[in-house]
């Protein structure tokens, strides 16, 4: 992975906490969401000329970052935190680095004509989408992929809902 990616990485940060309130865009015109995070990031590289990127470890499989919102909303909190500190900096890259998984690495990828930004914002806005969802008591099990399903013991007596939500 390092050997593939040509940027100097002027310092690591192992196990970079996160622990306070941040700004979060809300779907819509509705305005941004303060919301506490309390987490551990594995690795956030420092690189040369302003940037940065974020690496989430994982023991073997890894999540898709276009159904997960994870790997963005560290990416997001981690470039708030830094402005904070003093030290603004533009997120460069994302990604799942897999220890033991087929797929070694998981990028957080934007489409054609998309920025990472674009890509942030939209997890931003699902991940505020789903605390107002769930304060509504609308939490309905959405299992991903389906088949998931096949194997549950508690199949008869899921609420379960297939509902296509935009963007499914």
């Amino acid at each position: 992975m390092e050997a593939e990616r040509t940027a100097v990485v002027e310092r690591r940060l192992i196990e970079f906490e996160l622990d306070a309130a941040f700004s979060f865009r809300a779907p819509g015109d509705a305005p941004s969401r303060d919301v506490r995070l309390r987490a551990k990031i594995d690795r956030v590289d420092l690189l040369e000329g302003g940037r940065f990127r974020v690496i989430d470890y994982k023991s073997k499989l890894v999540p898709d970052p276009k159904r997960t919102v994870q790997l963005q909303i560290y990416t997001s909190a981690v470039a708030q935190q830094l402005r904070r500190a003093g030290d603004a900096r533009e997120a460069a890259e994302a990604f799942y680095l897999s220890l033991e998984g087929e797929s070694a690495i998981k990028s957080l990828r934007a489409a054609r004509g998309q920025s990472l930004d674009d890509l942030l914002r939209d997890a931003e806005q699902r991940m505020v989408k789903a605390m107002d969802d769930m304060t509504a008591g609308h939490f309905p099990a959405r299992p991903t992929p389906r088949s998931l399903c096949a194997q549950c013991p508690f199949d008869s007596v899921c609420r379960k809902q297939f509902v296509e939500l935009d963007g499914d």
